[in-house]
């Protein structure tokens, strides 16, 4: 797809092909005419919850958690975070509460009370630069046993160090070894001074 120019409708078909094309449907599905939901997963099988607008009334909004977006929002694409925090707030002394942005986001699990970043794609090429860089994209966690879900707030961009296997890492074996030396050590001591002082 050539970056020509496109009026609304044709940049959202051509958005829509491309997300066919690298990810699958979410579980609580596409909304009508209004909202497209996916997931897509990184070369790293992080799994990554997107929310396009389709709908004619909107522009070409991406929606995206926050952790998978940090290293996309210097790129020049018009974007807008939509902290956690800000939900539910109330706008008017006994009016209802608001959720705070758009509605489709309540029923995707990574999504509905995260951090998140609305990109607004203006052509094709933004697009494909969105997608490549959420597939290119891996999560550090702080706590491994936590990182079942791609959104969760303790996330943390990758480092250079990858989570090692706990049955995998260098230098348990060396540890128990010097672990029972420890332990061991001044036992055998004293027994060789007891069977020395014996035989003297």
């Amino acid at each position: 797809m050539k970056d020509t120019l496109m009026n609304r409708e044709e940049l959202k078909l051509a958005c829509l092909a491309l997300l066919d094309e690298a990810a699958v449907e979410h579980p609580s599905g596409h909304q009508g005419k209004s909202v497209a939901r996916y997931i897509l997963r990184s070369v790293n099988d992080d799994r990554i919850e997107l929310m396009f607008e389709k709908g004619e009334n909107s522009r070409a909004n991406l929606w995206v958690a926050k952790s998978f977006a940090r290293d996309l929002m210097n790129l020049g694409i018009e974007c807008k975070e939509y902290p956690a925090s800000d939900l539910n707030r109330e706008v008017e002394p006994g009016k209802p509460r608001r959720y705070g942005r758009h509605a489709a986001l309540k029923q995707m699990r990574d999504l509905a009370h995260a951090d998140l970043v609305r990109f607004t794609v203006e052509n094709v090429s933004q697009m494909k630069v969105l997608i490549a860089g959420m597939k290119s994209f891996h999560l550090q966690y702080h706590d491994p046993d936590k990182a079942e879900s791609a959104a969760m707030p303790q996330a943390m961009p990758d480092t250079a160090k990858q989570i090692p296997d706990d049955h995998a890492t260098s230098g348990n074996g060396k540890r128990v070894l010097l672990g029972f030396l420890a332990f061991v050590g001044p036992v055998l001591l004293f027994v060789v001074g007891v069977i020395a002082i014996g035989f003297g």
